[in-house]
């Protein structure tokens, strides 16, 4: 009888292990991105899976030109400030040296 109750709860752990694991930390910062800047899923999965300090600088460096030339208080402007904010986290992430 014991050995019936352990596997018992083994279906219901899985279950929740599965469920915790489907929203990964790549998915709560891009989330966390739309949530606050707006702009294009795409875009961040993009920076987020950039691996080489080059790309992602000059993803920076675009979205900072964007940035620069969108009107005040514009979609526009807060869309190019999360693109900013996401390659400033994923430099800091790869350790890449500061421009």
């Amino acid at each position: 009888m014991g050995r019936h109750r352990r596997r018992a709860w083994i279906g219901p752990a899985f279950a929740i292990l599965l469920v915790v694991s489907a929203c990964s930390p790549r998915e709560s910062r891009v989330d966390a991105y739309l949530s606050e800047y707006g702009g294009s899923r795409a875009a961040y999965e993009r920076i987020e899976d950039m691996d080489d300090c080059a790309s992602v600088q000059a993803e920076y460096d675009s979205a900072a030109a964007n940035h620069e030339v969108a009107d005040a208080g514009t979609e526009a402007e807060s869309i190019n400030a999360g693109y900013m904010a996401a390659s400033e986290d994923r430099l800091e992430e790869l350790d890449c040296p500061r421009r």
